[in-house]
């Protein structure tokens, strides 16, 4: 069937009936741009909308399908072909009924296949960002480059949403995995990725010491708004010594509460909330940390007392001998 015949055809009984193309697609239950596209002889009419525009039309669907009005019915009647060319050739009826469902289901693989390629490509892209995000190869947190200028280093998260953070050398770092029992000494392997703390929800700062020995990366916790810091060491026992990596920030609120290693003394400050005998880490804030020479960092500290004081002050950390030296206000 011709679909510029079917299409006019369809116009001339809308018209006929004296219904616009809204009123004939809102009976229909689509769009009065489907409509339009029938009359033009762009599209046919699903299948399944055959029964119901014969009813609107107030025809048999053979008469749809063949665009024959009531009133042609006889002349057609006198001139239609015989039995057996029907038999052979099918009635005009079937044959439009075949072609309007091959034209859709030819609409409906193109449909599918355009969807299936958009689908391949988005999928395609969202692989390489992924890749090129756990690579680091797109969007940055923090860089930062060493007082000589010799190294830079990037922190950024491992996924386009959620995941951890790493840090990216532009040169292999030898870091180090584990430390000898006996003497001390890291063993480590290169590497140009490193992944930070897991707990770390952010990245605020990169801080190096200003003989470059030292990097300080500030972090926020997952689990609150405690501080979460690594401190590097890039020499701790020489230059060709793997980098050391340490969270200070735990280090320094332990020590708050009067342990160091095996070693057990008084808690440095007063009334700290969250002390007791399964739990060594008080809460306290850690924040504004700033290098005063090679090795000493200080810092400002603040929290609420078993007793209901608020108190707040500063520390000075020893990065060297990983201790806290002074603690000052906090009475």
């Amino acid at each position: 069937m011709d679909k510029q015949l079917l299409g006019a055809f369809i116009a001339e009984r809308r018209k006929q009936q004296g219904m616009t193309q809204a009123a004939l697609a809102q009976a229909l239950h689509v769009t009065d741009k489907a409509v339009s596209k029938w009359e033009r002889g762009l599209s046919y009419p699903d299948v399944t909308l055959l029964q119901p525009l014969a009813d609107v039309f107030r025809l048999k669907v053979d008469d749809l399908l063949t665009c024959r009005s009531e009133e042609s019915e006889v002349h057609m009647a006198n001139n239609s072909p015989s039995p057996q060319c029907e038999q052979a050739n099918g009635s005009p009826a079937v044959q439009s009924v075949l072609t309007i469902s091959a034209e859709n289901t030819q609409r409906q693989k193109r449909r599918q296949r355009r969807i299936a390629a958009i689908t391949a490509l988005v999928i395609a892209l969202i692989a390489v960002l992924v890749v090129l995000q756990h690579d680091g190869a797109l969007f940055t947190a923090q860089r930062t480059v060493s007082p000589d200028g010799s190294l830079v280093l990037s922190v950024y998260r491992d996924r386009l949403i959620g995941g951890s953070y790493s840090v990216l050398s532009d040169t292999p770092l030898y870091i180090e995995d584990s430390r000898c029992p006996y003497c001390g000494r890291g063993s480590g392997q290169k590497r140009t990725r490193q992944p930070l703390d897991e707990r770390i929800a952010s990245v605020i700062g990169l801080q190096w010491s200003p003989d470059g020995r030292y990097l300080l990366i500030q972090g926020k916790a997952r689990s609150a708004a405690s501080a979460c810091w690594e401190l590097w060491d890039f020499a701790p026992d020489g230059t060709d010594d793997p980098v050391r990596r340490k969270d200070i920030s735990t280090d320094i609120l332990v020590q708050l509460s009067g342990h160091k290693g095996e070693t057990v003394s008084s808690p440095l400050l007063p009334a700290l909330p969250g002390v007791s005998a399964h739990s060594w880490v008080p809460h306290v804030a850690l924040s504004a940390p700033q290098w005063t020479n090679g090795y000493a960092l200080t810092m400002a500290y603040s929290y609420e007392g078993t007793d209901g004081v608020r108190r707040s002050g500063t520390l000075l950390y020893d990065a060297a001998a990983g201790s806290v030296r002074s603690v000052t206000g906090g009475a």
